[in-house]
């Protein structure tokens, strides 16, 4: 048997990125003390607007462009899967619809947070995030404890994919206000990512030794950074090992944004939990890039509007990194479907109690967070009248 890597593109792709998000991390501490050197207006503007628009947008412009890549070009399997079981914990239908369903409603409730000061469920959905994330972990744990050579490839490569979509996921809530005001949340979530991105590293890096059953599946290949397969030659069943480096490159670019999105949220936590209590205060000296410009001119003012950093007043969202956190996530989901499309199954057909747990929770804090969001919007008069029980 030889574990086979197709790294090429993926390795070229996730190369890019990870330059790109370097360069982001570096542009983030100089740009607000290249400000300072330059005395014209419109430059210092301009500086700005790279500062917290532009740098993020070209990275997701670039993935838009780029990803799709990854997933052209795949073989197929060489030979078909027989009786072919995933498990329902770590990859049923029900697992990943709660997983869509949560980084969905994440990133709508960021880009809405982009242009309005009082958007909320952000902290519910994250919080339900947090525990199926933290779930699945566990599921892959005592699964692969327990099951040892039992447990396939094709379990492992899923739960890998939807694991990593769920971790970046989580530096959603990160970026918004609401969250950031909650300071236990932000100290569990940068926890639960870091637990959550040591284990995905653990589970990859196990691809490639003894620990592996294609009983079921004699060829295996998925579409993911780079094109992961399992393959045994007959008659030997030795396990080659071949170099991931498209993966583990990705891996690192993962460990800058954890570190990105920990950073920012651990440093301004507090400045955030003081200014929600005291409605009197400013939010100054904070790490995320602000959008803050200098010019008085008609244009500048039509095209982005001066907010007041009193905390009522500030953007809900405070960050456009999480497009960022948002196409990763989105990525990995994909390859994960890719890949049960490919095997013919939708990943199990029974309900477990993994899968009910995961869509309780994730209707749950999404049932909460939209009924939080309608009594804000009753007590500002939005929505009148209010609703009532007949």
């Amino acid at each position: 048997m030889a574990l086979v890597y197709y790294p090429r593109t993926g390795l070229a792709i996730a190369s890019a990125f990870l330059v790109c998000n370097t360069v982001y991390l570096i542009l983030e501490y100089t740009i607000p003390k290249l400000r300072n050197i330059f005395t014209n207006q419109r430059f210092k503007n301009w500086i700005t607007i790279a500062h917290y628009l532009i740098i993020p947008s070209f990275i997701v412009l670039l993935g838009a462009i780029l990803i799709p890549f990854l997933f052209l070009g795949k073989q197929g399997h060489a030979e078909a899967c027989n009786r072919l079981t995933i498990d329902a914990d770590i990859a049923g239908l029900g697992i990943r619809i709660a997983a869509w369903a949560q980084i969905c409603i994440l990133l709508l409730i960021a880009l809405l947070g982009t242009f309005y000061v009082d958007v909320k469920m952000a902290k519910e959905v994250g919080a339900g995030l947090a525990v199926t994330h933290l779930s699945l972990a566990i599921a892959l744990l005592i699964h692969i404890h327990q099951g040892g050579a039992k447990v396939s490839l094709a379990d492992k490569i899923l739960g890998s994919m939807i694991l990593d979509a769920q971790n970046i996921a989580l530096s959603i809530p990160l970026v918004t206000k609401e969250t950031l005001a909650a300071r236990w949340q932000v100290v569990v979530t940068v926890v639960c990512q870091t637990f959550g991105l040591i284990l995905l590293g653990i589970i990859v890096n196990d691809f490639g030794n003894g620990n592996i059953n294609i009983t079921d599946c004699p060829c295996l290949s998925a579409a993911w950074w780079g094109e992961v397969g399992a393959c045994r030659k007959s008659p030997a069943s030795t396990l080659v090992r071949h170099e991931m480096k498209a993966f583990w490159i990705y891996y690192a670019c993962r460990w800058l944004s954890l570190f990105q999105s920990s950073f920012h949220s651990l440093m301004n936590m507090e400045k955030f939990h003081t200014a929600e209590k005291d409605k009197s205060l400013h939010l100054k000296d904070l790490t995320f890039p602000r959008l803050y410009l200098e010019s008085k001119s008609v244009q500048w003012r039509r095209l982005f509007r001066a907010r007041s950093s009193v905390y009522d007043s500030y953007a809900s969202t405070v960050s456009p990194a999480f497009l960022l956190y948002a196409m990763f996530a989105i990525v990995s989901m994909a390859a994960a479907e890719n890949l049960l499309r490919d095997l013919g199954t939708l990943g199990g057909k029974e309900i477990s109690f993994g899968q009910a747990v995961a869509i309780v929770i994730a209707a749950a804090t999404i049932v909460r967070g939209l009924w939080l969001s309608y009594k804000m919007l009753q007590d500002r008069g939005v929505v009148n009248p209010p609703l009532q029980v007949i």
